[in-house]
């Protein structure tokens, strides 16, 4: 596969890379610099839960979190993970409510008669259902006390809300489809071949991703280009035999691009 030659000041290398023996669901940054991954082993139905630091890819912790499979995050909030577990493992129906502290993995509080709904500022907004009915708790985030009770209308009032620690920090991808950018589309005569899924605008860099075909193959690959001439500082796989067009395939955080490779490895470059 054609590889662009580069410049040494140019070059962009990768800050770190991270093994997370598995395979990636999930990659989920946090406010505090933490990186959380839900990382699967389909074989052997097991799932293992790990922490990374941002600025230097060292492993904070790594664990089972309340059942070796049926388990997945929920959300983030206030530098903790709401973990959910499932009502049976024949639903898909969400139950239980864990809360861990993201920077060592220990479990703040837990319940496994609530269901999620929202976050709110320091509470996690969840359902109790009991053979009378249910109840709307809003809960504290740090010891799982209750501290409110909500009826229907409230609660359809929050969820139009958007409660956010990370939008400052983090940005994602957009389609190339929804919103094109003339910007991008100079990219296509250094980039022939490259079917561009994904991008993101920089003040300095554009980051996009896409693929090459060859056959029944498709290439997945993160690009970074200079803005001012849209020429490409650093190229990698992301998936070398993907089946299918994917999207949501790296996050900016801060000065860092972080992005998935052989749905194995995590890695970081700094832009």
């Amino acid at each position: 596969m054609l590889r662009f030659p580069f410049f040494k000041k140019d070059i962009h290398s990768v800050e770190w890379s991270y093994d997370t023996e598995g395979s990636i669901w999930k990659l989920v940054p946090l406010e505090n610099n933490v990186l959380v991954s839900e990382v699967r082993n389909t074989e052997n139905k097991k799932v293992h839960f790990v922490a990374i630091d941002i600025e230097n890819g060292k492993e904070l912790w790594k664990k089972n979190i309340h059942d070796t499979w049926w388990v997945g995050i929920e959300t983030i909030h206030k530098n903790k993970i709401i973990f959910h577990g499932y009502a049976t493992p024949e639903l898909p129906e969400h139950l239980h409510l864990i809360v861990v502290d993201s920077f060592n993995g220990t479990i703040n509080w837990k319940s496994d008669e609530l269901k999620y709904l929202l976050c709110k500022e320091n509470e996690i907004i969840c359902i109790r259902q009991s053979n009378l009915g249910y109840e709307i708790l809003g809960c504290d985030i740090e010891t799982g006390a209750v501290l409110n009770r909500y009826d229907e209308e409230t609660i359809r009032n929050l969820c139009n809300l958007t409660f956010t620690d990370l939008q400052d920090t983090v940005r994602y991808p957009e389609s190339i489809d929804l919103n094109k950018n003339p910007e991008i589309d100079k990219s296509t005569g250094v980039l022939p071949k490259f079917i561009i899924v994904e991008y993101l605008m920089l003040d300095d860099h554009v980051v996009i991703a896409g693929y090459e075909q060859n056959k029944n193959k498709l290439t997945y690959e993160l690009i970074i280009l200079k803005r001012k001439n849209m020429k490409p500082v650093y190229r990698d796989i992301i998936i070398s035999n993907s089946k299918s067009v994917m999207n949501g395939t790296f996050i900016k955080y801060s000065g860092i691009v972080i992005y998935p490779v052989e749905n194995r490895f995590i890695k970081a470059v700094k832009i």
